[in-house]
């Protein structure tokens, strides 16, 4: 685990799509594995456009389920596309994008609860 927490914080966005329990969940994983360690943002789209809010921001890492959100526009060092209900390959691809040898030793695996969804 500290693998992923090796390199120098991270500010990271997550910028959610879908009802309530989805975007709590992902909300809750990300505090769970990465809070602690990187700067996490959950911004509500509703209170401010989503370029004025990742310049203010300084964001390193857009996460977000919902394509269009992710334009040239935004000036940020990466962004990742989770499925509507991410998924552990879509976690795992984070942990990487925070520190390539993160995976080798710690990753995330999909239960036959989550497969069977």
């Amino acid at each position: 685990m500290l693998l992923i927490h090796s390199h120098y914080q991270k500010r990271i966005a997550f910028f959610l799509e879908g009802n309530r329990y989805i975007c709590e969940n992902v909300q809750a994983n990300a505090t769970k594995y990465l809070g602690k360690y990187h700067q996490l943002f959950f911004p509500n789209r509703y209170d401010i456009s989503i370029l004025e809010y990742f310049k203010k921001n300084q964001v390193d890492i857009v996460v977000t389920n919902y394509k269009e959100y992710l334009t040239d526009e935004l000036d940020v060092e990466t962004s990742i596309l989770f499925e509507i209900i991410p998924t552990a390959d879509n976690w795992n691809e984070l942990f990487t994008l925070i520190n390539s040898r993160s995976t080798q030793l710690y990753s995330i695996k999909e239960t036959d609860h989550e497969s069977n969804q």
